[in-house]
């Protein structure tokens, strides 16, 4: 039986015991998550990277927009597929990126990409 508490500065929560979940580090970890992920690239309408906890989603189209809307698409899908199935994305670790042979007025910002920098 595993237990946690919440340790901040000089105080602590109550101990409570963990009731479900894979303990982080734990050599089963990352096969149970494999698992777990296994039918997100059938509920999501475009290519999907998953590594570890990050998840990248690769729309392509000749249109802008049309690109932008299957983008929109594909991460919404991927949005109820994560609550469906319990997991939270992190706002401030999301982000979007567009690659694309014309010149385009609006420049996004570098991305990071499991540590590789990304500029369109």
């Amino acid at each position: 039986n595993r237990k946690q508490m919440v340790v901040q500065v000089n105080d602590k929560s109550n101990t409570q015991t963990v009731e479900s979940g894979v303990p982080q580090g734990s050599v089963l970890g990352p096969f149970l998550f494999t698992i777990a992920v296994n039918d997100f690239a059938c509920n999501v309408p475009c290519n999907s990277v998953l590594y570890a906890d990050d998840t990248s989603l690769l729309n392509h189209n000749n249109g802008i927009e049309n690109l932008c809307t299957e983008q929109e698409i594909s991460f919404g899908r991927a949005l109820e597929w994560f609550q469906a199935n319990f997991l939270i994305v992190n706002d401030n670790k999301t982000e979007q990126i567009i690659f694309t042979l014309d010149n385009m007025s609006e420049h996004f910002k570098t991305v990071n990409m499991l540590g590789i920098y990304l500029d369109s």
